[in-house]
């Protein structure tokens, strides 16, 4: 099943082969979730196909399936799309196979038979930590901009300035001489003025440039931070239920 995405919605991957847990789960993300579209799989090599063809913010894979279990859908679904989350859901049994998913990268597992509270919660946190690795990649990308944007406006001014050195010392010589002093003092008086006019605007561009760039990079370093606690977090809560179980 495929749904069209529309703007600022969270596009979610449910894979499983058992058609009765997908129509449920299915059902209560519609209940219980918003703003969200949903595509399901019932293997794990038409879930890597979907994975080629569209981002996701979270992917939910059942552990056991045929074929290709879980543990190795995620390693080549992560592969496509390494930022995207990925939560599986396991039986008692697959615990030794869970484990070593947490080691290679799952945010989180969900054990059968399944609760759909933690289930709504578990999906809510990876949702919140692909929202936090989009806007750390966007800021990533505007602080670069604004970098290239200073560096290139260092380089005119240079050049301007060199420019307009020049002009300034041809027209020093006009008016030392005799032949046309008017023309080459409204000359002196022009350029003197276009100089100041560049440079001005030039230090105010620079100066709005060099705000946004100490804003954005200090909220680039806090969204940092909030992602790697909410990963570190719901890692170690994973690990610590996986190994509270008997």
């Amino acid at each position: 099943m495929h749904s069209k995405r529309r703007h600022g919605q969270a596009h979610l991957l449910l894979v499983d082969d058992d058609p009765v847990l997908l129509e449920a789960l299915s059902g209560t993300l519609q209940i219980r979730l918003t703003n969200f579209t949903l595509d399901t799989c019932e293997t794990g090599m038409k879930a890597l196909e979907c994975v080629a063809a569209k981002h996701y913010d979270t992917i939910i894979s059942d552990v056991n399936m045929p074929g290709m279990n879980g543990l190795q859908f995620m390693i080549r679904a992560s592969e496509v799309q390494p930022q995207t989350p990925v939560v599986l859901l396991s039986g008692h049994a697959d615990r030794p196979l869970i484990s070593k998913a947490l080691d290679a990268g799952a945010a989180d597992y969900i054990a059968k038979p399944i609760d759909r509270d933690v289930f709504l919660r578990t999906l809510k946190e990876t949702l919140n930590i692909s929202r936090l690795r989009f806007t750390t990649r966007r800021r990533q990308v505007n602080i670069i901009r604004a970098r290239k944007h200073y560096e290139d406006i260092l380089e005119k001014l240079s050049q301007s300035n060199e420019r307009w050195s020049r002009t300034l010392i041809q027209t020093m010589m006009k008016i030392s001489s005799v032949n046309h002093p008017p023309e080459s003092l409204m000359r002196w008086e022009n350029v003197q003025q276009q100089v100041n006019i560049f440079g001005e605007r030039a230090i105010r561009h620079l100066a709005i440039l060099d705000a946004y760039l100490v804003n954005a990079t200090q909220d680039h370093r806090q969204t940092e931070e909030e992602l790697n606690t909410a990963v570190e977090s719901l890692r170690r809560l994973a690990l610590t239920r996986l190994q509270d179980k008997p």
